[in-house]
């Protein structure tokens, strides 16, 4: 008789696999309540998209002027009440960050402290540095900001300016 003929398992390490099938009957009415929570679900996520970004981030209003790395050099005319936000990459963990070097205070002024965000959950990961300035005064100032380790007496690994003017 051959090897694990007659309905014997074979007897070297192997084993007998069988498969049962499940039948699973719903109800009618439950498959429609689940329909219905779904579409139900989906119509409230498209619902209320006016509140504020997931990262806790302030959304710019209509008189918000966002400036990044790019816009680096430019002569810009705002508005005395205009908001101000210059948004620069940069990575605290390694020691440094970006401080105000120029300002002139009666024509600009910062509002609050700098915001980080990090691109990911991880610790020691890069983000976005968000300073937030409002136009107090009319006139012109230059705008610059450092990236350094504020220990160390060296120029800042990177610098960001801009001129702007403040118009009532």
């Amino acid at each position: 008789m051959p090897h694990g003929a007659g309905g014997n398992p074979p007897s070297h390490g192997s084993r007998l696999i069988t498969r049962k099938r499940i039948n699973i009957a719903y109800k009618e009415e439950d498959v429609r309540s689940i329909i219905s929570l779904m579409v139900l679900l989906l119509g409230l996520s498209a619902c209320g998209n006016d509140a504020a970004p997931a990262d806790g981030g302030t959304t710019p209003s209509d008189n918000t002027i966002v400036l990044t790395a790019a816009d680096a050099g430019l002569d810009l005319e705002v508005t005395v009440g205009d908001t101000i936000q210059v948004v620069l990459e940069g990575n605290p963990s390694t020691g440094y960050g970006w401080e105000v070097e120029s300002i002139d205070e009666s024509v600009l002024q910062m509002a609050g402290e700098a915001e980080f965000t990090s691109d990911t959950d991880l610790v020691g990961a890069p983000g976005t540095f968000t300073f937030t300035f409002e136009a107090v005064g009319e006139g012109e100032t230059s705008l610059g900001l450092v990236y350094r380790r504020p220990w160390e007496d060296a120029e800042p690994a990177d610098t960001f300016g801009v001129t702007i003017t403040a118009v009532a």
